[in-house]
Formats: C-alpha cells, structure tokens, sequence
C-alpha cells in the first residue's frame, strides 16, 4: 500500500485502471452543457434568438431610406403618369464583322506533326 494521501492513491489506480480523469469528466460535462445552451437558445426555448418578425421595425430609418429631397429644377424635370405597360424593341449589339472565306484557304492540323 501506498503511503500518504489515500485520494492520491485511488486517482493513480483509477488512472492505471484506464478510468477517466477528472477533467476529463469536467470538459464532457461542460461540453453537453454548451450544446444544451445552444440548442435552448437557437430554438428560442428560453426567448434567446428571437426570430425577425418580433424585432421591431424601426419606422424612422425605414421613412428616412424611402425618401428624397429635389430641388426647384429637380421637380420640375419629372414627369408623372399612371402605370402602364410598354413593349420594348429587343436589340442586341455585337463587336466585331461577318467576313467570307474568299481565297478558300483551310487551316489544317494534322494529328502527328512532322
């Protein structure tokens, strides 16, 4: 038997024995802890993470992004009327020229050079 400390003595058989330390046992524990917290917290069991539609939606910076401020010169260059629909012409642009082959020359590329 082991002399001094009798707690010392069962730590170190129970550690030959492959038991698991103490902080072993700590960090599991505080790990599911961790999870639990995360799972009650992002289903708002708890009222943690609340969903968009329970903020509320602030009218002011809503009102301040939804308007503008036009001068004399400004109004006066809009036109206003009803909503309407209107075909437009679809018109698609390209760079380039259409050429032909005049002088009937192929570039060839055998498979094997030489």
């Amino acid at each position: 038997m082991t002399e001094g400390n009798p707690l010392e003595a069962f730590k170190k058989l129970k550690k030959e024995a492959g038991g698991v330390s103490d902080s072993g046992r700590v960090g599991a524990v505080v790990g599911v802890a961790v999870i639990l917290g995360a799972v009650a917290y992002f289903t708002g069991l708890f009222g943690g993470h609340p969903k968009p539609a329970d903020q509320p939606v602030s009218a002011n910076k809503e009102e301040a992004a939804a308007t503008i401020e036009l001068n004399e010169k400004q109004v006066a260059s809009i036109k206003v009327e009803p909503v309407g629909e209107h075909l437009f012409k679809l018109e698609k642009g390209a760079v380039g020229s259409t050429d032909y082959n005049e002088d009937m020359a192929v570039q060839v590329f055998t498979n094997y050079q030489g």
